[in-house]
């Protein structure tokens, strides 16, 4: 099936993309004396379908309009009218820009002058190939040039490891040993990409975070065997109590012969360093594995160009997706009878953890992404204008969000519009006063008028609201990009982004006006105040207000461009009235769901599947559970693309360890996080070497070199790479730091040196 998109233009229209940037001329966007003559007889329908709808509606009209930020470009886009931008397309399709087409250059940062708007199809994403097609025709003359996206909802992503994060390792931690969260807060912060912590290509064990897994290890393994009963036993017994126990639990999946064998040998070595030591050196050794670090989305051997994820892969992905935490005993025992290689089985195992408690992990975990409230406790307030904003009330605040969603979601089975506009909430200790509710014990409470659902919750508005007063531009800016899906770009470099300055004698209201009045402000501010000052209603840290220092507030705004939710509203409660009727609102929830829920950029890895699971949650009733059941019914979340150019290692059981360090190319069973270097010789000209871009975002890049002996004797490599950015992250190699334009890398002890013909491959990642 032809992808194609289903959304409104007003719901695709976002602001940050520019194919030419203000110097590039300024004829405008009338086709009256521009030479739009092209080779091939259907190039305009193709801009239409192929690039306008999916790529610059979605991202460059909000800037590249009349009157807009890059409104005096070549490439003028209206929001009404789908065939304008065709002629200025055209002209920087067959413009060279440092020897790249100009309509490649500019939205993939290649451009010698940038491009205002960032970096937004970098080579090798979906929208960098939309655009070659379309410079292929009108420039090259090719007119069977198609943008590579025939596809259909049944081609799943990529195999992948996934390392868990943070909050995923606490809360495993947490239900193996009846640990307090809090343990991985040794470990460097998750890269936050889109909104959420858990995108897996770059999700990495870097050498900084594996040196913190072995001191965080060694600390849980002392604490954990402490509470142990004495061995009741000798030699093998003691360390097979362990394997047999948390072993499993811990790799999700019963460890091979060869595992248990190595784990025993290093039980003997520490017992016989230091006796009574063994286990807790096995323990140690477990946790540090990129079996218990990763996740596993392998699958087995190929057949018709997928492989299919096996029950205990199966079982973790169902866990991590519906608790946020580890399988039980009960999901690996449906493993390993198969009973998740049915689609019957994986529905039944599902429901029966949707229904447990440990549902609400999973959703708070989404909804503290989706909205940002997981900021809470760092956020910023002045203590001389709201003294009562201490650790009790940000903690009351936090359980309203979190019984709230489980209530909605879990014990109503509710929907996305239960949540933005079910006024029942949970309200207690502190925050009884902030909302004029009875003060004690957590209880339900109906809200009054001026409240409805998440969006006026005093943790989103405390975290989306200023310092010293409210934040139109932060609350607006929420609902742009996180319930509409119109991501905006930053600010231009050289405006300030400080906000108004304090006025007793102004409101809010009046003081953020002026400021989005003129470009190159406007284009952005209008898609962002307008929506922010319907919540003026509330100050900085949620509570509700008729006035504002002696100045009534006025709650009127609007909604722009948003499809069926635009409109004029008054009041925080209006606006999640039209953000939940809404069908680009539900849309935007399901992208988010396969975000967070897979790991991946949905629409770079999963589009027609995204397309998919938008359009039924679109025609469907809403159901949150609902959505999650149709995650699971994906055939991405039981198989994945085999790609045999380039496919990982399989996480095979019995393979040497290279420590969690080296697990995001090949991971081993056991052994402590870390990798080795060795020292290597300069590379021959026999060695070649070739990368692949794996992933990329607005920020950076992860991709992956190949390095082959192509001589008749071994080599022992080195290579010099132009790798776009500043090094962030390296695996599989060593390290040798710039020289010049470049950056050398050298093999680590086990693929240092390479036999006639023979190949390795180490990966690296680069911020832009």
């Amino acid at each position: 099936m032809k992808r194609t998109m289903m959304m409104t233009m007003g719901w695709l229209l976002a602001a940050g993309c520019a194919a030419g940037g203000p110097g590039d001329g300024a004829d405008g966007e009338s086709e009256r004396g521009a030479d739009v003559s092209t080779p091939c007889p259907d190039d305009r329908a193709f801009f239409v379908s192929e690039v306008r709808a999916p790529l610059l509606a979605k991202r460059c009209v909000g800037c590249h309009r009349e009157g807009g930020l890059a409104g005096a470009s070549r490439l003028v886009l209206s929001e009404t009218d789908e065939r304008a931008g065709f002629a200025g397309a055209v002209a920087l399709a067959r413009e060279s820009a440092g020897g790249v087409p100009a309509l490649l250059a500019r939205p993939a940062g290649l451009h010698p002058d940038g491009h205002p708007g960032g970096t937004l199809t970098p080579p090798g994403t979906a929208g960098y190939a939309r655009l070659q097609a379309f410079v292929a025709r009108v420039a090259g003359g090719d007119c069977a040039a198609q943008a590579g996206q025939t596809c259909d909802a049944s081609t799943p992503g990529k195999r992948r490891l996934r390392r868990l994060t943070r909050r995923e390792l606490d809360r495993t931690l947490r239900d193996l040993f009846a640990l307090p969260e809090g343990f991985s807060a040794g470990l460097a912060a998750d890269t936050v990409v889109a909104g959420f912590d858990n995108r897996a290509d770059v999700g990495l064990v870097t050498p900084l975070v594996a040196s913190q897994v072995a001191t965080m290890a060694e600390q849980l393994s002392a604490k954990i065997v402490a509470g142990w009963a004495p061995c009741a036993g000798a030699g093998s017994a003691c360390v097979d109590a362990v394997l047999d126990g948390v072993g499993r639990r811990l790799f999700r999946r019963p460890l091979s012969s060869g595992e248990r064998a190595r784990y025993r040998a290093l039980y003997a070595a520490a017992e016989e360093d230091q006796a009574g030591v063994g286990r807790e050196a096995v323990l140690g050794a477990l946790l540090q594995s990129p079996s218990f670090l990763y996740r596993a989305e392998l699958g087995g051997a190929a057949a018709g160009g997928v492989v299919t994820l096996d029950g205990y892969e199966r079982a973790t992905a169902l866990s991590y997706l519906a608790w946020g935490t580890t399988p039980d005993d009960a999901l690996l025992d449906a493993a390993a009878t198969g009973a998740l290689d049915t689609p019957a089985g994986l529905s039944a195992q599902l429901e029966r953890l949707l229904a447990d408690p440990r549902a609400s992990g999973a959703t708070e975990a989404f909804v503290s992404q989706w909205l940002d409230v997981g900021r809470l406790d760092s956020a910023p307030k002045d203590a001389a204008v709201y003294p009562a904003f201490d650790a009790g009330l940000r903690a009351a605040m936090r359980e309203e969000t979190r019984r709230f969603v489980d209530h909605v979601v879990r014990e109503r089975h509710g929907t996305l519009g239960d949540l933005l506009t079910s006024r029942e909430t949970f309200v207690g200790g502190a925050l009884g006063d902030l909302y004029g509710a009875p003060a004690g014990a957590v209880q339900p409470w109906t809200q009054d008028a001026v409240r409805a659902g998440l969006l006026t919750q005093a943790s989103v508005l405390a975290v989306h609201g200023g310092p010293a007063g409210s934040s139109p531009i932060q609350r607006g800016k929420l609902v742009r990009e996180r319930l509409l899906c119109q991501p905006l770009p930053p600010p231009p470099a050289n405006v300030s982004v400080k906000p108004p300055p304090v006025d007793p004698t102004k409101s809010t209201r009046e003081r953020f006006a002026a400021h989005g009045a003129v470009e190159p402000c406007l284009s952005c501010h209008r898609l962002m105040d307008p929506i922010g000052f319907a919540f003026e209603g509330f100050d900085g840290i949620g509570r509700a207000r008729a006035t504002e220092a002696g100045h009534p507030v006025d709650t009127r705004g609007s909604i722009l461009d948003a499809g069926s939710a635009s409109g004029d509203v008054t009041g925080a409660a209006e606006v999640a009235a039209r953000l939940a009727a809404s069908p680009e609102v539900r849309a935007c929830f399901a992208s988010q769901w396969v975000r967070f829920g897979f790991g991946v950029d949905e629409e770079e890895e999963l589009p027609c599947l995204t397309d998919g699971l938008r359009m039924s949650f679109q025609e469907g009733d809403g159901s949150v559970e609902g959505l999650l059941r149709a995650l699971v019914a994906t055939p991405h979340f039981t198989t994945r693309r085999a790609d045999p150019e380039q496919q990982p290692a399989p996480m095979a059981p019995d393979a040497p360890s290279m420590g969690a360090a080296g697990a995001a190319g090949a991971a081993g069973a056991g052994g402590a996080a870390g990798a080795s270097g060795a020292a290597g010789a300069t590379s021959g000209d026999s060695v070649t070497v070739t990368t692949t871009t794996d992933t990329s975002w607005p920020g950076g890049s992860c991709s992956t070199a190949k390095i082959v002996n192509a001589g008749a004797a071994a080599a022992t490599w080195q290579v010099s790479l132009e790798i776009g950015g500043e090094l962030t992250d390296v695996w599989n190699a060593v390290d040798l730091g710039a020289k010049g334009p470049t950056r050398a890398f050298r093999g680590v002890e086990w693929n240092a040196s390479l036999p006639p013909g023979g190949s390795t491959s180490f990966g690296f990642c680069v911020a832009k």
